[in-house]
């Protein structure tokens, strides 16, 4: 597989990364692993959320082939 080297910047703090991957989604996704934790929301979760007045955000579209660029 071939690689390039990406430069993914925190868009708060401005502070750049440069990530060797073969694709800029898996060069954001190793990233965004160090800031973030994903899982499936639990009925706590959900009602925690609600009371809290956090809304559900709903992707504009689903990616689901890796682009060849």
């Amino acid at each position: 597989m071939t690689t390039r080297i990406y430069t993914v910047v925190d868009k708060t703090t401005k502070t750049p990364r440069l990530v060797r991957a073969g694709h800029p989604a898996t060069a954001l996704r190793h990233v965004a692993a160090d800031a973030f934790d994903v899982r499936v929301a639990t009925q706590d979760d959900l009602v925690a959320g609600f009371e809290s007045g956090v809304k559900v955000e709903t992707i504009a579209a689903e990616q689901t082939e890796l682009p060849t660029t």
